[in-house]
């Protein structure tokens, strides 16, 4: 049998048997209507999978004659793998030989972009220090493929996720991201984020309407025709800049000659003392 390590996070490594596409189980005839021993199959698969019997749940099983494996009879079988903390590791399908209990096969089975979005929803709200009930889902992007596959696996979808926190009309400043593959689900790709300082509302001295003024100001500088505001933010903190700040996205009303979107820039105010703090460039075909 074929092992591959499939690389979660550093440190944390699921061995999973590769073959082909299908795969069988018990010591019974799966004619005639024969009782399928459900806890051979998920013994023979933790086995095959080098984790606790525990960590492995049978969906369904179907019964089967595989020709990758010499006209075999056995069982196709759905599992999942749950870890310790009842995390989703993995769903695999897995073909067990009806006479001896051998795994000849186990292929990765993709979770749906709702199912991965609740497992990775699960994992940083227990993991991440900042967690709150106020944290938003302001970003989701999938992409062909994750980070850390190894070249020998063949290449799965990943989706990065970002959540921040909104306290009322402020962000607190507090936000984690995370990239979770489709077939590896246990531990994320990519982890990190930022706890804000605590602040207060109080803490802000120039209102909304005075930062739009001065952002609008600030526009005419690259040159923005009759700049429109088309977002306002106010942060209570930053990673980088540790202090109350508005974010005020500026753009012209229409693109100029061939662009597909007008020209936008974004000003950044101080929320205390009214100071245009950064000027993004500006940046045409910009959404």
């Amino acid at each position: 049998m074929l092992a591959v390590t499939l690389r979660c996070r550093p440190g944390h490594r699921l061995v999973v048997a590769l073959l082909a596409v299908v795969l069988a189980v018990p010591s019974v005839q799966p004619q005639g209507g024969a009782n399928v021993d459900r806890g051979g199959i998920s013994q023979a698969v933790a086995e095959a999978l080098g984790v606790p019997g525990t960590w492995v749940t049978l969906s369904s099983v179907e019964a089967i004659e595989s020709e990758l494996q010499g006209r075999a009879v056995g069982y196709l079988c759905l599992c999942t793998v749950s870890g310790t903390r009842g995390n989703l590791l993995a769903q695999l399908r897995v073909w067990v030989a009806a006479d001896t209990y051998r795994v000849g096969s186990i292929t990765c089975v993709e979770l749906t972009p709702d199912e991965l979005a609740q497992v990775a929803r699960e994992f940083v709200s227990a993991s991440f220090e900042g967690w709150s009930d106020q944290m938003v889902l302001k970003f989701q992007a999938s992409s062909p493929m994750g980070f850390e596959q190894p070249l020998n696996v063949t290449p799965s979808r990943a989706t990065s996720f970002y959540w921040a926190e909104k306290r009322g009309e402020a962000w607190t400043g507090t936000w984690v991201s995370a990239t979770f593959s489709h077939t590896m689900p246990a531990w994320p790709e990519r982890y990190h984020g930022y706890v804000a300082q605590p602040r207060s509302i109080e803490d802000v001295e120039i209102p909304k309407e005075r930062a739009i003024e001065i952002a609008l100001a600030e526009a005419g500088r690259p040159g923005l025709e009759d700049p429109e505001v088309k977002q306002a933010d106010l942060y209570l903190d930053h990673h980088i800049r540790h202090f109350p700040h508005w974010m005020i996205e500026v753009a012209e009303p229409q693109p100029r000659g061939m662009a597909t979107h007008p020209l936008q820039i974004t000003v950044m105010v101080d929320a205390v003392s009214g100071e245009v703090l950064d000027l993004a460039a500006t940046m045409p075909g910009r959404e």
